[in-house]
């Protein structure tokens, strides 16, 4: 049925009909469309909500193109920016997406095994071109005749040694190093490892539901083990156990991967008695902090603005400060702002403007939009620094060009 405006006319989008929407998500609206000009050629044109942040949009660009390259991924025929407006034009497929296909009913292991060679091939393919997916699911995962695709390329980045800024996969599939500041090739291969058990199971590796809280999921990730599970034999538990191993250096690689599938040997049960538990604990700031104590960076950063705000725990403004210097000291670009933040406020220490330009600074470089924002006031309000309207202003653009938006009201209001 076609989509219609309030004039009842059907929706166009530049040179194609909407004929219906296929999904919408944190970044944009998906829909099959037709060329007005030549209706029976279909695509699925992704709506994005917002083309201000440049430097995603360029980097989701550039990955694009590579993927172009090569049969392994859909095609995009088209980028194109309308007013603040931008679509991508790709292939459209009427086949169902792997989380569909598992809806209706669970897979066998001799039907799993030609479409976790597919996405191990796509995989090979983005690692030798030094790109990460970063969300990969059933849901990102589409049939096309007797062929399976890695789809939703909204996330993925070209691999650098860098800290993570946001975390924006799916928490029912992110790597545990993520929660420590780290994106590497491997986390990829943890997030296929829940995406195996799930469609040979039709449940989450650790039996995650709706009532599961972000910080449950985060801890389950970090510390328990997949869940067993009688639907699977011994050898396709051991690779998921490989492939989940919560050290990424010690990850099973995609040449491991293979070489357990192409095995004969019998294999032992897996165990997976955990030696933590979610049972433990009765508020999510005795969960947050047992994660925190562990060293993990991103359960600091939380804990930091849970003291701060008095959430869950006794507002604690010193305990606070410490928290963010700990996840700051690894690198985390979130807890590098909150940290300077203080430093500027005097919030849980002296006021001191040397240290926030310097924690400003560490978080702009790993790209931390509103660090270049507070690193521009500094600037024009001359905060510790000699002022300087023609560094302010640039440094306004980096935000802007980072998506944030307050960034671009300020610009504006300094061209008037």
């Amino acid at each position: 049925m076609l989509l219609r405006n309030s004039s009842n006319k059907p929706i166009r989008i530049d040179n194609y009909k909407v004929l219906k929407q296929l999904g919408k998500g944190g970044f944009g609206v998906v829909y099959k469309v037709c060329d007005v000009n030549n209706p029976s050629k279909e695509y699925a044109l992704k709506l994005l909500h917002s083309a201000y942040n440049v430097r995603r949009l360029k980097s989701q660009l550039e990955v694009l193109e590579v993927l172009n390259k090569s049969d392994l991924f859909f095609k995009t025929y088209k980028a194109k920016k309308m007013g603040r407006q931008f679509y991508l034009l790709m292939d459209y497929t009427n086949d169902l997406s792997l989380e569909k296909i598992v809806k209706k009913e669970v897979l066998c292991e001799a039907q799993v095994i030609p479409i976790l060679d597919d996405i191990l091939n796509a995989l090979e393919y983005l690692q030798e071109h030094h790109i990460i997916h970063g969300d990969i699911k059933a849901e990102n995962i589409m049939k096309k005749e007797n062929q399976y695709f890695l789809i939703d390329f909204d996330i993925s980045k070209s691999f650098v040694p860098m800290k993570t800024v946001h975390i924006q996969s799916d928490d029912d599939f992110t790597a545990p190093e993520i929660y420590e500041g780290v994106h590497d090739y491997t986390s990829d291969i943890y997030s296929l490892g829940c995406t195996l058990y799930y469609v040979l199971t039709g449940k989450h590796i650790y039996n995650f539901d709706s009532k599961y809280k972000f910080s449950q999921k985060m801890f389950a990730h970090l510390f328990l083990k997949p869940r067993d599970n009688v639907l699977m034999s011994n050898k396709m538990m051991y690779l998921i156990m490989r492939m989940t191993d919560k050290n990424y250096k010690s990850r099973a690689t995609i040449s491991e991967i293979r070489d357990i599938l192409e095995d004969s040997k019998v294999y032992e049960k897996q165990e997976s008695t955990d030696k933590k538990s979610l049972d433990n604990f009765s508020t999510e700031a005795s969960l947050y902090k047992v994660m925190a104590d562990a060293g993990v960076s991103y359960a600091q950063n939380v804990l930091g603005l849970m003291y701060e705000q008095g959430i869950d725990i006794q507002k604690d403004i010193y305990q606070a400060f410490r928290c963010y210097e700990s996840a700051a000291k690894q690198g985390l670009a979130k807890a590098q702002f909150n940290l300077a933040l203080c430093y500027k406020m005097a919030k849980g220490c002296e006021q001191n403007y040397e240290k926030a330009y310097e924690f400003f600074t560490n978080a702009s470089k790993q790209n931390h939009n509103r660090s270049f924002f507070e690193l521009a006031k500094m600037y024009e309000e001359g905060l510790g620094l000699e002022k300087s309207l023609k560094k302010s202003e640039d440094l306004y653009k980096q935000a802007a060009m980072n998506g944030y938006k307050p960034a671009y009201k300020k610009l504006k209001s300094l061209q008037k």
